[in-house]
């Protein structure tokens, strides 16, 4: 992408997202490409690096101040742990560029001195990333700020002043400024975050700058915060794991193999994964499960920790051919999910609950039922609305048959397409009071109807 068409996605609000390999590629060409595929098949628009010489960074008895975990050694000065990852100068940086090129990510790298600026530009790099630690370093601030191009200052420890201080370098040579928040604590907890800085930098700067966030959390929550708070930049760290503890080093290749059309998700139980033994097929359970159903004179009661979906329809299956009718305990999201699927695969099921209407301990909006709230703003982006197409797709491939119930139209609102999806109990089917359940179920599907709010 051309500088203008970045600096006008980001201007619009819509986000971007800078994925910080840093030194991680650990001087391996391999490993290098691997973090740049992996980059861009996980949807970020840039890949950024770091470029520096221990010389240039600090004194040669300079205290460590890092705990690397193996990675390096952890013994010495720190500027022994800069010196083992600083070895790729220029030409390895060009073959850097030309690999995201080819990978069509856009090429970033965090330069710490003024030579490494310099070559970076030569080679077209237009997006600058200057570190917390250079924040107050305003030389260096103003030399990169004087290429032009995009800048994203980070502001981890750094008071107020002196970021205004940085900020007005920076706008005398270039409009073009992303005032990243940012907490130098690596990794940072949930309560550190301080998100509301994003605010007080909007609040002094104003549309003199783009907003954004360096994060350090080890969630996936923080990004979509700082987003309804302004930012729309956003930097994470990430890796690939080096030395699992267990298993094998990830292999992206094998991932990439197995994403075929059509693929919908990848679902692993982790329940008894370290075992050595091979794990049993699904289908093998049925019989046995059946046997023991058909044996008991009461109620038989499965639980569901770590079960899966086809669990959930092997225990319906057995119950059914086993000649009991399949009660599921409680009619909140979980359990109306549960009788739904259960339908569309032909087995009806009775939802038992305290109160007399599904839903019933939460906000009392029907929606409720089909995903746990409403987003704001463009209802498009809705879980209601992906939950709406993910069901049609489901109805295309042959999964589930199609009917009048779902109805493909992206142009149509959040509430039609839940009306097509809202659950509802019939009110004459309710237990009787001998104790004898009804005979029908008290499970089933609205039509999509005119008014679907209903």
């Amino acid at each position: 992408m051309a500088i203008d068409q970045v600096w006008n996605k980001i201007k619009q609000g819509e986000p971007f997202f800078i994925a910080e390999a840093g030194v991680n590629h650990l001087q391996d060409w391999e490993l290098a490409e691997r973090l740049i595929k992996g980059a861009k098949e996980g949807g970020a628009d840039a890949i950024k690096w770091q470029t520096y010489k221990a010389k240039d960074l600090c004194v040669k008895d300079a205290p460590r101040f890092w705990d690397w975990d193996g990675e390096v050694k952890k013994d010495g000065s720190q500027y022994d742990s800069y010196k083992e990852l600083d070895g790729w100068g220029e030409e390895e940086h060009i073959r850097l560029k030309q690999m995201c090129d080819d990978n069509d990510i856009i090429f970033m790298s965090t330069p710490f001195d003024n030579k490494s600026a310099d070559y970076l530009e030569d080679m077209g790099m237009y997006i600058w990333k200057i570190a917390s630690c250079d924040c107050v370093n305003y030389p260096f601030v103003e030399h990169v700020a004087s290429k032009g191009g995009i800048v994203c200052l980070s502001t981890g420890a750094s008071d107020i002043e002196e970021i205004e201080e940085a900020v007005l370098l920076i706008l005398k040579h270039t409009s073009r400024l992303v005032v990243m928040h940012c907490n130098l604590k690596y990794p940072t907890e949930d309560h550190e975050t301080n998100l509301g800085m994003i605010k007080h930098l909007k609040s002094r700067f104003g549309d003199k700058a783009i907003y954004g966030l360096s994060d350090h959390t080890m969630n996936v929550q923080t990004p979509s915060f700082a987003y309804m708070l302004g930012a729309s930049v956003f930097e994470r760290h990430f890796t690939i794991d080096k030395t699992p503890v267990l298993g094998d080093c990830f292999d992206q290749e094998v991932l990439v193999k197995l994403k075929k059309p059509r693929v919908l998700a990848l679902v692993c139980d982790s329940t008894n994964v370290s075992s050595e033994n091979f794990g049993r097929s699904e289908s093998s359970l049925a019989d046995n499960i059946t046997k023991l159903v058909r044996s008991q004179k009461g109620i038989v009661v499965a639980t569901t920790f770590a079960s899966n979906v086809a669990r959930l329809f092997t225990l319906a299956k057995c119950a059914q051919s086993a000649g009991r009718r399949v009660l599921v305990i409680g009619g909140g999201i979980a359990g109306c999910a549960v009788a739904g699927g259960l339908k569309t695969l032909g087995i009806e099921a009775i939802i038992l609950d305290a109160a007399a209407q599904e839903g019933a301990g939460a906000s009392g909006n029907p929606a409720g039922i089909v995903v746990p709230f409403l987003t704001v703003g463009d209802m498009r982006l809705g879980m209601g609305m992906n939950f709406s197409i993910r069901w049609w797709e489901l109805c295309e491939t042959g999964i589930y048959p199609k009917t009048s119930l779902f109805q493909k139209s992206p142009n149509k609102s959040i509430l039609e397409f839940l009306g097509t999806l809202l659950f509802r109990y019939l009110p004459d089917k309710y237990p009787a009071a001998n104790g004898e359940y009804a005979s029908s179920p008290l499970f089933s599907l609205i039509e999509i109807s005119a008014n679907p709010t209903s």
